[in-house]
């Protein structure tokens, strides 16, 4: 007597595994890295060059950095969800029966949310519902954060010590004579006042003896033996000078303030060759090379002979005379300046041109028609010279001198203001609020998909092949019940089964490495027993289609009738 054989058992591995709850927690870490990642950016690109040679970065390469983390924040974020999604769909499956619309219509709510508009939907998973909200939302609050940076133009201003120009009577070089008339704008005419030439100095033509400190204008109109008089008397002086120049987009604006310090020194010194005393100032009855021993006298003087020769240059050029044309005088006053009640003044050097005794008065803006008038115009010249009009000319004159001498410069500090595009992280908020919104909210549904995870005793795969093959197959029936005069019997591939069955929990430890190589494909199910694929029995021949192995599969015909009879 044969002992029975004891049956074969294969069976289905318990365990959630290391890849689903390594997944959920993973993911949602890189999402939260993800957008620490995209605040640090903005917050360190804040306030930093958007061009230029020293950009912190092109404004593509962050427009494009941004979206990337943007995307990635919401890539993770959703692979997280999305896996706490279907643990907690298994779970449900698991603990309440429903209709196979309703899973079918769960099964899709995970990608798309107009399957959660039916009533049967909301009441077998409101949890479900919500969680596909926010998982739809996710495109749109990602967004947001890439507006959180702005660039804006800005006003910077640098500071750099350059050197300009200027006017400094006082500057003798290294102080020798032969320096100190280089730089001198009058020539010092060396002296040697002891044979060895150790008392010495200098005199200048332009300090005669008798010459006063004070200046006389005079403007004089004839008309019909008729004599107006208008004296102007001026004190010569010393001015600070600030000039401070504005260059917007290249054109220059000049701002120039003047502060008076003191009147000119009387230059008429009362000795015989008016001479001012320096010893060292001459050798070998020349000029020194050395530097020689000046007294606080002798500076002054050299000093105020410069800013007098400026003075005695302005005059000289505008002294000369012009007569009053009584044929020419109109009582009307012009806009341009010209006639009105006072007399027409003109140049009447018959036969020449050009004014009287060299002056050039009538080319400077001393003349009220200096924009509209020209030497061979037949117009008329119109004066008027006030205190406030000679000081402006003079000062004219004397930043022509230091430009054109180029013997004094200093140092000044210059102010670059330039307009500059740069990186504005202006509103923080569109990235803070969704970022923080999307993690805080996600948070309890990775909680309940974990829950749902340890709960469930074995991970579900998200829209697994395996998962819905294995866990889909029931109890078989007796073929014996069966009436096989009403319908074929097909094959349903017992290995595929057997081997399905035996990872029934649909969990990957589950699945046997011979299920794994498993070949097969979906086409027509060959029939069981002898009789032809072709035949039918009474016309109701209905064909079965479904997976099978590559020898139980036939392919499919398009237009035949499958389906089950029942």
């Amino acid at each position: 007597m044969t002992e029975p054989k004891s049956p074969n058992f294969i069976i289905s591995k318990w365990g959630i595994g290391w890849e689903t709850p390594t997944i959920m927690i993973s993911c949602y870490l890189l999402a939260l890295i993800m957008a620490l990642l995209h605040l640090w950016l903005f917050i360190y690109i804040s306030g930093k060059n958007a061009d230029g040679s020293d950009r912190v970065a092109p404004q593509t390469y962050i427009s494009t950095s941004s979206n990337i983390l943007a995307n990635a924040f919401s890539f993770f974020l959703k692979t997280a969800l999305a896996t706490a999604f279907i643990q907690y769909l298994w779970h449900l499956l698991r603990v309440q029966t429903m209709t196979v619309s309703t899973i079918e219509a769960l099964f899709g709510l995970k990608s798309n949310l107009f399957q959660m508009f039916t009533g049967a939907t909301i009441r077998a998973a409101p949890v479900l519902c919500v969680l596909s909200v926010i998982m739809t939302s996710m495109g749109v609050a990602v967004s947001f954060p890439p507006g959180a940076i702005n660039v804006v133009s800005v006003q910077r201003t640098s500071y750099n010590p350059v050197v300009v120009p200027t006017f400094n009577a006082s500057f003798m070089g290294n102080g020798s004579g032969y320096a100190a008339n280089h730089y001198s704008l009058a020539t010092l005419s060396p002296i040697s006042e002891s044979a060895d030439g150790s008392v010495s100095g200098f005199t200048s033509s332009r300090a005669e003896p008798g010459e006063q400190s004070n200046l006389l204008y005079r403007l004089a109109f004839k008309n019909n033996d008729y004599r107006t008089c208008n004296d102007l008397y001026c004190t010569p002086g010393r001015a600070l000078y600030t000039v401070n120049n504005t260059y917007v987009s290249n054109i220059l604006r000049r701002n120039i303030t003047t502060t008076p310090i003191a009147p000119l020194i009387n230059l008429a010194l009362p000795n015989q060759n008016n001479a001012i005393i320096v010893p060292g100032f001459t050798k070998n009855h020349g000029y020194g090379a050395s530097p020689a021993d000046w007294s606080a006298e002798a500076i002054a003087y050299y000093r105020d002979l410069n800013m007098m020769t400026i003075l005695d240059t302005m005059f000289f050029y505008l002294a000369g005379r012009f007569v009053v044309d009584s044929e020419k005088e109109t009582d009307d006053t012009s806009d341009d300046g010209r006639g009105g009640g006072a007399p027409i003044i003109e140049n009447v050097d018959a036969g020449t041109s050009g004014a009287l005794n060299g002056t050039i008065i009538s080319s400077t803006p001393l003349n009220t028609a200096f924009s509209h008038y020209t030497p061979d115009s037949s117009a008329n010249p119109s004066f008027l010279v006030t205190q406030d009009s000679l000081n402006a000319l003079l000062q004219n004159i004397t930043l022509s001198t230091s430009l054109s001498y180029s013997f004094w410069s200093t140092t000044a500090n210059t102010s670059i203001h330039t307009t500059q595009n740069i990186y504005k992280f202006t509103q923080p908020l569109n990235l803070i609020i969704p970022y923080f919104l999307s993690l805080f909210l996600s948070l309890p549904f990775i909680f309940l998909g974990l829950w749902a995870l340890v709960k469930n005793g074995v991970s579900a795969g998200d829209a697994s092949f395996t998962q819905l093959l294995c866990t889909t197959s029931s109890q078989s029936s007796s073929s014996s019940d069966s009436d096989s005069s009403s319908y074929h019997n097909h094959s349903a591939g017992n290995t595929l089964r057997t081997l399905s069955q035996a990872a029934c929990l649909g969990n990957p430890q589950s699945l046997s490495q011979p299920l794994k190589d498993l070949r097969v494909r979906y086409g027509e199910l060959r029939i069981l027993g002898s009789r032809d694929a072709n035949s039918s029995i009474a016309g109701h021949y209905i064909r079965r289609a479904g997976f099978g192995l590559e020898s139980e599969v036939l392919p499919l015909v398009k237009g035949e009738r499958y389906g089950v009879m029942v």
